[in-house]
């Protein structure tokens, strides 16, 4: 609009706008040039309102002394699109600029402020609400929290952290309605360790009613994996096989001492199980313990032994088989046998000499080196003169005889003997 006069103050209502006529020498009404200042009062009552019906553009600053009302607000800055903020009941469905952001109309205690469009394409939640008139706080919270904790006061006692570190002066719980006395972190239900975890304590305590599950495996780098526990603890794992190694480089244990169990019972009794390995099944009729290997106690002096249990088909009643005393002595339940099948054997000849062989043995009685039992056997270096077949040599330089081998030294023996008492019985009968 242009005018060839000056445009005058004006206040109240236009009573031109009833007729044709526009009023103020208005040459054009293709648009209105103001050098200085143009104001509306709006009536005499202040409610008549101005309307554009175009875009407006404002190239400098807006003051505006009112609220302002808008179905939403652009605001560019100096990005080359615009990032738009409005109102809303629910998370959007339309997808917007990334950074658009949409206020809840009706947001909830403990809730959020709104949504805001992220640069993976989804409107998400952002802005916690306080909880209630204790100035708590629910939210989740993601990147980088710094501090030690001192600062804050009257937070929740649940928190949602994504890729941080918590270190903190008291007392943490998670997924808790407060803190444990006694734990500076405490997680009661569900939780979930995805990779490498790493553990530095001087013990690590399990106290697991159902059994521990392991997917993988367990592998450690100290000299020992101690598990002391007076419930019980079941380790089970999808793998093939549980394999339990030392590394002497790392740990000095170099005595082969994989797996321990460690009785601590200072009033030790000739009752006294150390622990051991169970064997169970489960298939139906045939169900439960179906054999053991168990380290038992034989005395109050710290006696021990070792006794291995099995069964047959039936319900769980694994009997004691095989026992290895303190002393070394085994003693089995059944028969023992040794391997001596034809076709595991080659270059067979015959024993010669064997009544001679025997003739050269020196049965003995004696008693070990420090026990009082007295025991009968041969000396392995008298054996080894005769029989070095039937003597091994540890790594540790101690000879042992195979007895069990004997008897076929002894076989050939009588059988030459007795040809010589046959021998003698012929000469007899021909006097």
């Amino acid at each position: 609009m242009l005018t060839s006069a000056p445009i005058p103050t004006v206040r109240g209502e236009d009573l031109t706008s009833g007729s044709d006529a526009v009023g103020f020498d208005v040459d054009s009404t293709e648009q209105l040039t103001v050098n200085r200042g143009l104001k509306v009062d709006g009536g005499k009552d202040n409610n008549i309102l101005s309307e554009f019906n175009g875009p407006l553009v404002v190239n400098e600053k807006l003051t505006v002394n009112d609220s302002v009302e808008t179905n939403s607000i652009l605001i560019q800055g100096d990005q080359i699109i615009a990032r738009e903020y409005t109102i809303g009941i629910a998370t959007p469905a339309i997808a917007g600029n990334v950074g658009n952001v949409v206020y809840d109309a009706e947001p909830p205690s403990g809730g959020e402020v709104g949504w805001v469009y992220t640069n993976d394409n989804y409107w998400k939640k952002f802005g916690p609400i306080q909880s209630g008139s204790d100035n708590y706080y629910v939210g989740l919270w993601s990147g980088a929290f710094k501090g030690d904790g001192s600062g804050l006061s009257n937070v929740s006692d649940v928190w949602v952290f994504d890729g941080v570190g918590i270190s903190t002066t008291t007392n943490v719980g998670v997924e808790t309605t407060s803190a444990k006395v006694g734990y500076s972190l405490y997680v009661a239900g569900p939780t979930l360790f995805e990779n490498n975890v790493e553990f530095r304590a001087t013990s690590l305590t399990w106290n697991i009613t159902n059994g521990f599950l392991v997917n993988t495996g367990i592998s450690t780098f100290n000299q020992q994996v101690n598990i002391n526990t007076m419930r019980v603890i079941g380790i089970s794992t999808f793998r093939n096989d549980v394999l339990i190694t030392t590394n002497d480089q790392t740990t000095g244990d170099i005595d082969g001492n994989y797996l321990r169990f460690q009785q601590t019972d200072l009033a030790l009794n000739a009752s006294y199980s150390y622990g051991g390995v169970k064997f169970e099944g489960r298939d139906i009729g045939n169900d439960g313990e179906r054999g053991y290997i168990k380290g038992v106690s034989e005395g109050t002096s710290g006696q021990f032994a070792l006794i291995f249990g099995t069964q047959g088909s039936g319900p769980s009643a694994p009997q004691e088989r095989l026992r290895i005393n303190n002393a070394g002595n085994a003693t089995f339940s059944g028969t023992v046998t040794a391997n001596s099948d034809e076709k595991l054997k080659e270059n067979v000849v015959g024993i010669s000499n064997a009544l001679s062989k025997v003739l050269s043995l020196r049965g003995v009685e004696f008693n070990r080196i420090g026990q009082t039992d007295r025991e009968i056997g041969v000396i392995a270096q008298e054996v080894e003169k005769v029989l070095p077949e039937l003597v091994h040599e540890g790594v540790d330089g101690v000879k042992s005889v195979a007895y069990q081998n004997m008897v076929a030294v002894l076989i050939e023996a009588i059988k030459e003997q007795q040809a010589q008492i046959d021998e003698l019985k012929a000469r007899l009968d021909n006097l």
